[in-house]
């Protein structure tokens, strides 16, 4: 980040859902002792309730938090600082986020339990630098953002999804944030593909509605995960001569596990433990 006037930021295409815990590095570079410039974190529901957390120059060189509830900046905790580098970090807990920084272990700047307006709502993550007042000329880095727990969400959405989501073959409709994919014998496939990728562990899920599923040679839809050439799938099927299954395939072994089943809704899960997909 490079700024001396107004805002420079950036903002996650993805969500995050419920508890969560995040951090990240931060290097200043250029840190006038002139007032006013800021660097820093928020986990944001919308413009008018976040939780905020930050380094700053504003009369001192400090660590800052607050929170906007409703629209109303409240909660302000400031701790004076002579660093300029070092890690951050906002968990949420319920509906109490907590804000840290590091100094030869997490030591806890404040906390806020009252943004009622982000209460049950998915968390967006904006990072950012900011000058006002003289308007000085800072620079700072930010790395090493880490997600150390929590869900996060990039569903599909009625609105543009094109940084989450590329098409698959044959691009599905989307109605009330969700796929819908129909296919036949001149268009047999349809699907979409993250333009993301996730490192390590992993835990994913989606929820299927089947609304046609014939007794018909061969149809089958479900979740993949791909390693390079290599994947692993679960999916909703019917195949000839068989019945109505579920199937899970892999690349290297071929068909795995099968379960009879009439079930025209349902959820799919995969996990990724180590080497492990489960």
């Amino acid at each position: 980040f490079e700024t001396s006037s107004g805002y420079e930021l950036l903002t996650s295409t993805w969500a995050l859902v419920g508890d969560f815990d995040i951090e990240w590095d931060f290097d200043l570079t250029t840190y006038p002792n002139t007032t006013a410039w800021a660097l820093g974190l928020r986990a944001h529901a919308d413009g008018d309730n976040y939780f905020h957390t930050r380094i700053e120059y504003d009369s001192t060189r400090r660590y800052k938090k607050f929170a906007n509830d409703g629209g109303i900046i409240e909660g302000a905790t400031e701790v004076n600082t002579s660093d300029t580098s070092g890690k951050m970090r906002i968990t949420r807990t319920g509906d109490v986020f907590r804000a840290y920084r590091d100094s030869a272990g997490w030591v806890q700047i404040g906390s806020d339990s009252d943004i009622a307006g982000a209460s049950g709502k998915v968390m967006y993550v904006l990072v950012f630098a900011e000058t006002w007042i003289g308007s000085p000329t800072m620079e700072g880095t930010i790395d090493n953002f880490t997600v150390n727990s929590g869900s996060w969400s990039v569903g599909i959405q009625n609105t543009d999804s094109a940084d989450n989501w590329v098409p698959y073959v044959a691009i599905p409709d989307i109605q009330d944030n969700k796929l819908r994919c129909d296919v036949d014998s001149g268009n047999t496939t349809e699907g979409v593909e993250s333009n993301f990728t996730i490192t390590g562990n992993t835990d994913i899920r989606t929820d299927w509605d089947i609304v046609l599923g014939p007794d018909a040679n061969n149809w089958y839809g479900g979740l993949r995960v791909e390693v390079g050439s290599k994947w692993f799938y679960i999916v909703r099927t019917y195949r000839a001569g068989t019945s109505q299954k579920i199937e899970v395939r892999d690349s290297t072994f071929g068909w795995g596990t099968t379960f009879t089943t009439t079930a025209t809704t349902g959820k799919f899960r995969i996990v990724r433990t180590s080497y492990t997909v489960l």
